[in-house]
């Protein structure tokens, strides 16, 4: 197998992309003061605005993949909590690109206040998310690629073992 082959793996190959954008316009922002770099402030106001549409594409994959899971179990509620965390850090970097508007190349404090707060808060929900799939027991590498390095009977058979 290889790639995703059902809306948890999916879910979980898709979130990768925001996770990225969105965690790296802290660390430019926070370059972009350093060095006063104008270009940063852009580069980071981008990365948040692609990143917000990149999370609202992962997040209605896992709702499809929320109403499927059966109701009153501990992973529905875990799934719930992880959501709404989400929720949060998607308001957060929101308020962040609002923030941005007026001047991208020099992002105001607030902005910045508030992709940190987000960044924070994606690393609860990440860690909620991932709870979630140690449950299930695999791991988002067993889920997403599964690599057949066992030797085959016709290897042993040929004396090699």
């Amino acid at each position: 197998m290889y790639g995703p082959t059902n809306l948890q793996q999916f879910h979980t190959t898709l979130v990768a992309v925001p996770i990225c954008l969105l965690s790296s316009a802290v660390v430019f922002d926070f370059f972009g003061l350093i060095t006063g770099i104008a270009a940063l402030g852009a580069v980071a106001h981008w990365a948040v605005a692609v990143g917000l549409a990149g999370a609202i594409v992962a997040a209605l994959v896992g709702w499809m993949e929320w109403v499927s899971i059966p109701p009153r179990s501990h992973s529905k509620g875990m799934a719930f909590a992880h959501a709404l965390v989400n929720t949060l850090v998607v308001i957060l970097y929101t308020g962040s690109l609002l923030s941005r508007s007026a001047d991208p190349l020099q992002p105001q404090i607030m902005a910045i206040i508030f992709s940190i707060m987000a960044a924070v808060a994606a690393l609860v929900g990440g860690w909620v998310g991932g709870e979630m799939i140690e449950a299930h027991g695999k791991t988002n590498a067993e889920t997403v690629i599964s690599l057949d390095l066992s030797i085959s009977d016709e290897t042993t058979a040929g004396g090699l073992y």
